[in-house]
């Protein structure tokens, strides 16, 4: 037996003044959990939206700056403190998902207000956790999805333009990943419907995403930039709670968590845009005819289109432990393609003969 629980949305200008909308129904003492920065550009929003819907909105609590085992337990523990009915979760990945898990922990309800367009943590039922030094750990998977996802254009347009030109490299991941591991199987239901709506994560970043990362930069809510964070955010979101676990990730993933070994990839890169070179790492590894268009269409927005464009050497006894951390990936125990260190390296090779 399966359940699917979606999260629902509220998208567009000044969508953070809806909290008291959505949480009066969830509970009246609201903790907003979250990044530094996030906090201070959203509060002046949430505190309008909390006052007008009658909550108590407590913190800011800053979330502690990475996803992990300590910050989530600790984030739990002053929720507990101060009795909040429901977590909210504000800015980026990590901030976001340290406060899910933190609101998992204590079963109480969780709303997410990304203030960047970099993921989909916003609308998903899981939590990716690093262990203190940038290095992936592994999956928190929570009971139920948010409740509800604030999706503030004006925010995300006053954001760095990277943080959206990231979020189209991991969207556009989802799509061919999806499509990938479930080669050859008869999936369910709804991992069927999911791989359908993957699509919608690709057809508007490919359509809109010059204009809306130009529209970003200048600082501009537009209808590219609903459509770009849509689809980074909402779509992305979906399929990874409409697919089974084992269809949920791929190739282009498993590469990013090999190069978490190296610490300058998590102090200097995106999640987003290392993801993008793995879309094209994956791309190489399966023949498929999308290669070039999708790295035409990258090195447009300015992601990572080769190895040294991440600060790599194609030195491959220094990259042996990327390789083979790699290959032992969780996102790589159902693919469904022979995958061995030659043809990890072989990959990289031929995305750098581009």
């Amino acid at each position: 037996m399966k359940t699917v629980d979606f999260p629902s949305y509220t998208v567009g200008p000044g969508a953070l003044e809806e909290l008291g909308r959505v949480c009066a129904p969830l509970g009246t003492r609201v903790l907003a959990v979250g990044g530094k920065t996030a906090l201070d550009k959203a509060m002046p929003g949430l505190r309008r939206g909390a006052e007008a819907g009658g909550l108590t909105l407590l913190g800011p609590l800053w979330y502690g700056g990475d996803c992990t085992a300590a910050a989530i337990a600790d984030v739990s523990a002053r929720a507990a403190d101060r009795g909040a009915q429901v977590v909210l979760g504000v800015g980026g990945g990590k901030a976001i998902d340290t406060a899910k898990a933190a609101a998992d922990r204590l079963e109480l309800p969780f709303v997410s207000a990304p203030t960047i367009s970099a993921t989909c943590a916003a609308m998903t039922d899981l939590s990716v956790t690093y262990d203190g030094r940038g290095v992936f750990a592994g999956f928190h998977f929570c009971k139920r999805p948010p409740a509800h996802a604030l999706i503030d254009l004006d925010v995300i347009a006053g954001a760095p333009a990277r943080y959206l030109r990231a979020g189209m490299g991991d969207a556009v991941a989802k799509h061919y990943e999806a499509a990938a591991a479930m080669e050859g199987d008869l999936p369910p239901y709804e991992s069927v419907l999911g791989r359908a709506v993957s699509a919608a994560c690709v057809s508007p970043i490919l359509t809109y995403g010059a204009r809306a990362l130009a529209d970003c930069k200048a600082g501009k809510s537009t209808p590219a930039l609903e459509q770009v964070a849509l689809a980074s955010i909402v779509s992305t979101g979906l399929v990874s709670l409409l697919v089974e676990e084992e269809y949920n990730g791929a190739a282009a993933h498993a590469l990013f968590y090999g190069l978490t070994l190296l610490p300058h990839i998590e102090e200097q890169f995106l999640h987003g845009d290392v993801v993008a070179y793995g879309v094209l790492v994956q791309l190489a590894l399966l023949g498929h005819p999308d290669l070039g268009k999708i790295q035409a269409f990258f090195r447009g927005l300015g992601c990572p289109t080769r190895a040294a464009d991440l600060g790599l050497t194609l030195d491959r006894q220094a990259l042996a432990p990327v390789l083979a951390s790699t290959l032992a990936q969780p996102d790589l125990r159902h693919y469904p393609h022979p995958l061995t260190p030659d043809s990890l390296w072989g990959a990289l090779l031929a995305v750098d003969a581009l």
